[in-house]
């Protein structure tokens, strides 16, 4: 029977990093460095110079003569007598070519410089890691394209009017934002073929009129019509607004990702290099999307491609697009997805409430965009566009072509304003609420794999900017003295010859002098490839037993492991042995060591500055539980590996636990007290005095701005009345500004007693009412009923009967002989 030896796995840790950020980043394992001459060294599996360097960034490999480890560590080259020229360690290089400074747009400065550096190229050598800084900086009088795409079906007739009639304002309003502006107009329906639109004149119309009056005039049906290409004139936007027409249609959903397709991947459009592009998006109706169009029998895919033609009589100005519309399918929302980014469109939903909630999950699959309720009366469009464009604008996100082979992940830390506090980053790759001027700090972490051939380019690019951030990568693998073989008799036995320093055998020959004939059963003893102790049995955990751990071949008495994520003595280490977060080795923020004592392998992550736990999952920093007011996870809940865990007998939620949809706001709570004593003094909890020493004075108003920033509150006084007022907290002195609308909204006090009297002599006299209509029913019907029988009484005719069997005692007799007087 063979002796089983069982392996345990130990998973400690040590020390901290910080490092990963959003999204998280492929997995890329880095082998533990050898820098403790107690640890197995990575490098020993290494038995040639481009190997060695590609096995650890803390690898080098010695060429001098008559050297025997090779590959090790640095410190252990140089105590050996290894330095100069004999030494290769290529280091990890960063170099910026393109560093522009940071600049607003327009002036004496021209174009705007938003991103700085623009332009890097980075040799790294494998499993190592380069940090650079990106700097992002929204410059003034940015130029904005505005794009305004509308559904114009029948229902959204009221909406289109309402923009006539705002147009003019809203051209003035976007203006002021910024003076570089141009604004562009589109309208779209539906697909022109059955199911979704009808050709037929008569039932169009009546598709119309069911919203509108007899004589309305309603347009012929089409997919999409590019009305307006972006300028600066406001005379031409709203001669396009005005031009707008209404048609009818079959069904509730629109073509609408017809019309945003071909709005963002056609030049038409007018879309400039250099700006802003936004796209407002109106309808009251929900979308048909990518397989829909099979109910009309259209089966081939969107191919993401412009269709549009011009319109006749327009001299080219005005576009539409229909007969493609009825050859490819909808796009996909992907579809969308990818062609707005790829032309940098930020898109603002501007729908119906019922809407809402589908167009709001919509922006947060659609990168960058937003949405926003349009009222009934369609008189907060202007808002909401400038709401929705100041904050889309404020946010500074960068995104990451990611196109790419995980030979090398991407983690991103960023420093937001105010305040920039580069020595406590978060990991995110956004900020909010950035201001025009304001500074944005990320640093770009690149984390190396495996080595690969060629080199790759990585984009970086805020998402709304029309500027990128290109890194240039290429690995460093190489050797100067690879590939350069001189035969030596002495040092190769004459049986190989010399490549930086070592011998380079002739097959079947290896070891450091080529004096190992790998086909001599005798010169391969197995025995001397198995760990001690190990025995001859297959595990799982911790480093398997038998030759090489069964992760090696035995050459000469020596294992070479059959690849780098195995190393040490016996192959018994494993790069991918300690413990995973999300799918990460050491969650990416460390390295796995390994610890090999007997028939004992323990693996453990090291982690780096800024993480602790068994698998530096956790931040040691509780700066990402911090709540708006500087409170750990709002004191309703406590920070437990950099995530803030929310009471659950509270209502809280949230990453900071500051999310209460039941909850009276914090400041409200606060105020409610000043508020009470300044409105309504003889009811009030503060007293007069106290009330003046310790509240500020309030600002009284009719109504509250629906606009105005601040948290609304409502309180609920003694005398049951409603009081609303609007909370601001300046934050630079923790003063609270409070605006009080003037006049309560009391209830009216109900005469209880008298209602309760009211309703019994109700009922009493409802039942009164009742007997006395009974009453007379019944006596009317009485009357009639003996009126009738009076008349029936009077009218009955009494006729004698015979008794059929009654004989007279009588019977009389005629003679016929007799003749009597005449």
């Amino acid at each position: 029977m063979c002796p089983i030896v069982i392996i345990l796995v130990m998973s400690v840790a040590l020390g901290n990093r910080l490092s990963v950020a959003q999204p998280q980043p492929p997995e890329v394992t880095k082998p533990p460095a050898a820098t403790d001459a107690s640890q197995p060294s990575p490098c020993s599996s290494a038995h040639s110079c481009p190997s060695c360097l590609r096995t650890n960034p803390d690898c080098a490999w010695c060429a001098a003569a008559n050297y025997t480890t090779r590959c090790d560590a640095v410190h252990r080259h140089i105590a050996r007598g290894c330095h100069g020229t004999d030494l290769h360690n290529p280091k990890t290089t960063l170099r910026v070519d393109r560093d522009r400074e940071l600049t607003d747009a327009g002036g004496d400065s021209g174009e705007a410089v938003q991103v700085k550096p623009q332009e890097v190229s980075l040799s790294i050598r494998s499993y190592d890691t380069e940090t650079v800084r990106v700097v992002v900086r929204l410059a003034k009088n940015y130029p904005v394209d505005l794009y305004f795409l509308m559904d114009v079906s029948n229902s959204m007739d009221d909406d289109l009017g309402n923009l006539q009639r705002l147009a003019k304002h809203l051209f003035d309003e976007m203006k002021l934002l910024t003076s570089n502006f141009r604004i562009g107009f589109g309208i779209f329906q539906d697909k022109t073929v059955v199911p979704f639109v009808t050709r037929n004149r008569s039932a169009l119309m009546d598709a119309c009129v069911s919203h509108h009056t007899a004589n309305f005039s309603c347009a012929d049906p089409f997919s999409y019509k590019n009305l307006l290409s972006l300028t600066p004139s406001k005379d031409d936007f709203l001669a396009a607004v005005y031009r707008a027409e209404i048609s009818g249609n079959l069904d509730s959903p629109e073509g609408g990702l017809d019309a945003m397709m071909q709005v963002a991947v056609c030049n038409s459009t007018g879309w400039r290099e250099g700006a802003r592009h936004l796209l407002v998006f109106s309808t009251d109706a929900s979308i048909h999307w990518a397989g829909d169009g099979k109910l009309a029998g259209i089966v081939e895919p969107n191919d993401a491609r412009c269709h549009l033609e011009p319109i006749p009589g327009t001299s080219g100005r005005q576009h539409t697009y229909h007969p493609a519309a009825e050859r490819y399918d909808y796009p996909s929302l992907e579809q969308i997805n990818d062609r707005l980014q790829a032309r940098g469109i930020q898109t603002i939903f501007a729908v119906v409430a019922e809407k809402f909630p589908l167009y709001a999950d919509f922006a947060r699959f659609i990168r960058g965009s937003t949405a926003g309720v349009v009222s009934s009366s369609g008189d907060n469009i202007i808002d909401l566009v400038k709401d929705n464009y100041k904050k889309i604008s404020s946010r500074v996100q960068l995104v990451i072509d990611d196109k790419h082979d995980d030979s090398i992940s991407v983690s991103i830390v960023a420093a937001c304003p105010p305040g920039n506090n580069v020595d406590s980053m978060l990991p995110q790759d956004y900020c909010d609420n950035v201001k025009i001027g304001e500074k944005a700090i990320f640093d770009i972490t690149m984390h190396a794999g495996a080595f690969t051939n060629g080199s790759r380019t990585y984009t970086v690019q805020p998402i709304g900017v029309d500027e990128v951030f290109q890194m240039n990568v290429g690995f460093l693998g190489d050797c100067d003295c690879d590939g350069v073989r001189e035969r030596s008799e002495s040092l190769c036995s004459g049986k190989g010859a010399l490549s930086c320093g070592g011998c380079d055998c002739d097959p079947p020959h290896a070891g450091p002098n080529c004096t190992c004939d790998t086909s001599d059963p005798e010169m391969n003893d197995p025995g001397q490839c198995r760990r001690p102790g190990s025995g001859n049995a297959t595990l799982l955990l911790g480093g398997g037993g038998g030759v090489c751990s069964q992760r090696g071949e035995c050459l000469c008495s020596e294992c070479r492991c059959y690849t780098d994520r195995f190393y040490s003595e016996f192959c018994e280490c494993d790069n991918l042995a300690c413990r995973r977060h999300r799918g990460a080795v050491c969650g990416g923020n460390g390295e796995c060591r390994c610890n090999s004592s007997g028939s004992l392998v323990a693996h453990y992550c090291e982690c780096e500055s800024g993480y602790t736990g068994a698998a530096c999952e956790c931040r040691s920093s509780n700066a990402s539980c911090l709540a708006t007011d500087g409170s750990v996870c709002n004191g309703q809940g406590v920070c437990d590996c950099g995530r803030c865990k929310c009471f659950t007998w509270l209502a809280f939620y949230g990453d900071t636990c500051e999310e209460c949809p039941t909850c009276v706001p914090k400041d409200c709570k606060v105020n409610e007290p000043c508020v009470e004593c300044r409105l309504t003094p003889g009811g009030a909890r503060y007293g007069r005095a106290e009330c003046d020493r310790v509240c500020p004075e309030v600002t009284r108003v009719d109504r509250l701005n629906d606009s105005q920033p601040g948290e609304r509150c409502v309180l609920i006084d003694r005398d049951r009345c409603r009081i609303s007022f609007l909370v601001t907290k300046n934050f630079t002195t923790g003063l609270y500004n409070i605006t009080v609308v003037e006049k309560r909204v009391c209830p009216y006090i109900v005469p209880i007693l008298w209602v309760v009297l009211g309703i019994l002599l109700g009922i009493v006299g409802i039942g009164i009412a009742l007997l006395v209509a009974w009453k007379i029913v019944t006596t009317i019907q009485d009357r009639r009923e003996f009126a009738k029988f009076e008349k029936e009484r009077q009218t009955a005719k009494w006729d004698t009967g015979e008794n059929p069997i009654y004989r007279q005692a009588t019977s009389s007799f005629k003679n016929p002989m007799f003749v009597g007087k005449q």
